[in-house]
């Protein structure tokens, strides 16, 4: 630490690390302005490598018409039933989006003659189409904003709802789109706030904010090239980079600009107080930034793909904010010296004589009442956060389609509204696929399986059954009676498989997609 803190704080070479610094940030900065287009948030990402989801989601990537697919439901209601008109705007709606979006398959309109049964309510006042896309979750928001705008939405008595995945995502986007921009600008300022508060020195406050920008830049470099040599990262592990740095990288500074007041305090060469306060500090901060790191990586052991991914890119960031910590901050600490701290120079005047020990503020008379009652304190805090844990008896996962937005929004009004008169799974139904190893699945193996699954509580339909490419494999979809993603249904799709486990012949039943993704990550 000796020689470090002599290097990054001495009269020539405090501007060399300074100026390697901004080369290697333009330079990953370019290399990580890339980030988005390597991050994936397929199912697959998200899930555990041996669960039946995963398997279902490359088996119908690989095996099936359009590969894996979900869907948008476009909700029609008027009070007192549909009309003629209402049939006819339904037909023309659908053929709007089949040919502005790329569908797998045209859609299914209710009444028209080829339409699957379920479609129309037993009043005849509601009805809904349902549209099927590809999976891509880059672009499946844009298709639904095209779907709601070549539909015109709700007008002449008629409402109209684009919901299911394709309404989702459009809402998601709409709301959470720019949640990255809004959390590092919140992060910013209450760093900002809070350094400005502690040290009331401008500069001093800007400083951490450009360092742990400056490592962010590098970070998000090493990150793209991680990705680049085919390790996966989600746009999860993304978001939370920017706080984790931040939070990590501003307490590091505080740290060290804490120690370099001293230091400043008791010798008046800018150059030597640096490299004796991290000296002093530099051990500490490096003992915290490699614990983190460590801590960080082993979410390896995750089962979850969105958990494990988030631990090396959690590791990176880290580690950057903590090179940063140790070579730039003391460089640019020494750089501004005394003048940092203006206005309050003053706090930071060469006074060896005047002993900082001797000073009453509020802190030193609180750390001084710790060390004469330290069981009390330990006590009092305790106590205080076991308050606090109370917290988790009321704490419930809930993965609703109605929680998912605090304010209102069409696709979970359009869902609202088709529970009114259609099951809700309707939505987002469950896939089963049908295999025999070596061989294909039988007629007689799928009706084997639509007559289990049928006798599930909880099930409102089981589909006709379709066939992969090659007809080795069959697929049916279950559509639940109530919302696919509540606690009822996610424990039904462990019943589902128990219904399916012990097919004659040696068939097997794989369940995944809809509610069954949930379920598996859920218990992973």
């Amino acid at each position: 630490m000796s020689a470090l803190a002599s290097f990054v704080s001495g009269r020539r070479t405090k501007w060399v690390v300074l100026a390697i610094w901004i080369v290697a940030a333009f330079a990953m900065g370019s290399v990580g302005s890339k980030l988005a287009d390597v991050t994936t948030d397929e199912t697959a990402s998200f899930l555990p490598e041996d669960a039946q989801s995963t398997e279902v989601q490359e088996l119908l990537k690989e095996r099936f018409p359009g590969g894996e697919t979900t869907i948008g439901l476009i909700v029609y209601k008027r009070e007192g039933g549909l009309t003629e008109a209402d049939r006819q705007r339904i037909a023309e709606d659908a053929q709007k989006v089949d040919d502005a979006i790329p569908v797998t398959q045209p859609a299914q309109v209710p009444f028209s003659p080829d339409a699957p049964p379920g479609l129309v309510s037993e009043n005849g006042d509601a009805a809904y189409t349902i549209i099927t896309v590809p999976l891509d979750f880059d672009r499946v928001a844009d298709w639904g904003e095209e779907s709601r705008e070549v539909i015109g939405g709700s007008r002449d008595g008629l409402d109209v709802y684009v919901t299911g995945d394709l309404g989702l995502w459009v809402d998601f986007e709409e709301v959470f789109g720019e949640l990255d921009a809004k959390l590092l600008l919140a992060t910013v300022l209450l760093v900002l706030i809070l350094l400005g508060a502690i040290y009331r020195a401008p500069l001093i406050a800007v400083i951490p904010i450009f360092v742990v920008g400056i490592a962010y830049l590098l970070a998000t470099g090493f990150i793209y090239l991680y990705a680049e040599a085919g390790n996966s990262v989600n746009s999860n592990s993304t978001g939370i980079l920017v706080v984790l740095m931040f939070g990590v990288g501003t307490d590091y500074c505080l740290l060290l600009v804490s120690r370099y007041r001293e230091e400043l305090h008791r010798i008046e060469d800018k150059h030597e107080a640096m490299a004796r306060a991290l000296r002093r500090a530099g051990p500490a901060v490096l003992a915290s930034g490699c614990t983190v790191i460590a801590a960080m990586l082993v979410l390896l052991l995750a089962d979850t793909g969105s958990t494990n991914a988030l631990g090396p890119v959690s590791a990176i960031g880290v580690a950057a904010a903590l090179l940063a910590g140790l070579t730039l901050l003391p460089a640019l600490l020494t750089i501004v010296g005394r003048r940092g701290f203006w206005p309050r120079r003053s706090a930071v005047a060469c006074r060896p004589e005047e002993d900082l020990q001797q000073r009453t503020g509020i802190w030193r008379r609180f750390g001084d009442r710790v060390l004469k009652r330290p069981g009390l304190a330990l006590l009092a805090t305790t106590a205080l956060f076991g308050f606090f844990t109370l917290g988790l008896l009321s704490y419930k996962e809930d993965y609703s389609i109605g929680s998912f937005f605090k304010k209102d929004v069409e696709s979970v009004e359009g869902f609202d509204v088709l529970g009114e008169s259609f099951p809700q799974g309707a939505s987002a139904p469950t896939s089963i696929l049908v295999l025999r190893e070596g061989g294909e699945a039988t007629d007689a193996d799928l009706a084997a399986v639509r007559e289990r699954l049928e006798g599930v509580g909880g099930v409102a339909s089981v589909s006709e059954p379709q066939r992969s490419v090659n007809g080795a494999i069959g697929k049916v979809d279950v559509t639940f009676e109530d919302d696919p993603l509540s606690e009822a249904a996610l424990a039904r799709v462990d019943a589902l498989r128990d219904a399916v486990s012990d097919l004659p012949g040696g068939a097997i039943a794989l369940i995944g997609a809809g509610s069954a993704v949930q379920q598996d990550f859920n218990e992973a």
